[in-house]
């Protein structure tokens, strides 16, 4: 992964930014500059961190976007929220001078080395967190997030709004930290073969987001989420951090990845949590020609160079994928 130049002004100002923000010598402060998953693991993680550093509690400093998120953690005494433009300048401050670790601060994301991620490509991702960003044994545990339960009253509100029940699935396309998988008509194509079955399909929206063809919207809070995890049939979708939070809740998963990104695999990084995945692999298409033109014997393991994925859940076509997915959901039943 390639990390770009990161620009070098106004060094005083995110100087003296971080120093104010970090000036309780008994706390241990850990910045997130990311996205729902990377913030998931940080504070998972930070109970470990506060005995690792021998401090009194930890201090999480995230986005503004987290304000309204209504998730705590253990070993997390304070929330700190800050401007995206703010954190941008903390994290070019930090990237460039190399700050990633002083005796009350840790940059919560992996260091830049040679215009990429340091990181050990061998590990899944959270383990590569344990390891790479925060020196962690590789069994530390990511603890869970507190969530309050929502109330009667907001749980008949949610019933009034949507079908939440085991005919309801609703699918995630969307994934703030990676490109679109395929094209809208893949996933319109899904939902036609889901209604089949007679389903009732939502799309999971934020922001600009816009529901699949064939969908309705569907916009939840994070307890909201909770909450409907253990009403719906099923999630189908992205990986992406709303599946790292589903994967703390009963929720049925059905994970689409990459065939390259591994290391996303819900199962390895929650292996208590049982979910489903989905390699999708149409653009080795031209790899797969050619081994076979050479006869190459393992033309999945081998000229794709994956082999920590299973030959059988590694799919080159788009239908046999969503085809896959749906005998999946049947198997639910």
């Amino acid at each position: 992964m390639t990390v770009g130049n990161t620009p070098s002004s106004n060094i005083s100002e995110a100087k003296q930014m971080l120093a104010s923000l970090t000036d309780n010598p008994k706390l241990l402060y850990v910045i997130c500059p990311f996205n729902i998953g990377d913030f998931l693991v940080n504070g998972g993680l930070c109970y470990a961190l506060q005995i690792k550093k021998r401090k009194t509690s930890c201090a999480l400093i995230v986005c503004e976007k987290f304000k309204d998120s209504q998730i705590d953690f253990i070993g997390v005494s304070q929330i700190i929220y800050i401007p995206s433009e703010k954190m941008e300048m903390i994290k070019d401050y930090i990237r460039e001078n190399s700050l990633y670790e002083t005796d009350n601060y840790i940059y919560g994301h992996f260091h830049v080395k040679n215009g990429g991620y340091d990181w050990n490509t061998s590990l899944h991702f959270f383990d590569r967190y344990r390891e790479n960003v925060f020196g962690l044994p590789l069994g530390t545990e990511i603890l869970p997030p507190i969530i309050e339960d929502i109330s009667v009253e907001q749980q008949q509100k949610l019933h009034a709004m949507y079908q939440l029940s085991k005919r309801t699935v609703i699918i995630t396309p969307y994934a703030n930290s990676s490109t679109q998988l395929f094209s809208d008509e893949v996933w319109f194509g899904l939902v036609n073969k889901l209604k089949a079955l007679g389903y009732i399909v939502y799309t999971n929206v934020a922001g600009k987001e816009l529901p699949i063809k064939g969908t309705m919207r569907i916009k939840l809070t994070f307890p909201e989420l909770v909450y409907a995890a253990g009403k719906v049939k099923c999630f189908i979708g992205r990986r992406s951090g709303i599946f790292d939070l589903l994967c703390f809740t009963d929720a049925e998963l059905l994970c689409i990845l990459y065939v390259d990104y591994w290391h996303d695999d819900l199962r390895k990084n929650f292996p208590y949590k049982k979910s489903y995945a989905f390699y999708y692999a149409g653009h080795y298409k031209a790899v797969l020609e050619n081994a076979r033109k050479m006869n190459a014997d393992d033309l999945t393991e081998v000229q794709l160079n994956v082999p920590h994925v299973d030959a059988s859940e590694i799919y080159f076509e788009e239908d046999m994928m969503t085809d896959a997915i749906i005998n999946t959901v049947k198997e639910l039943e």
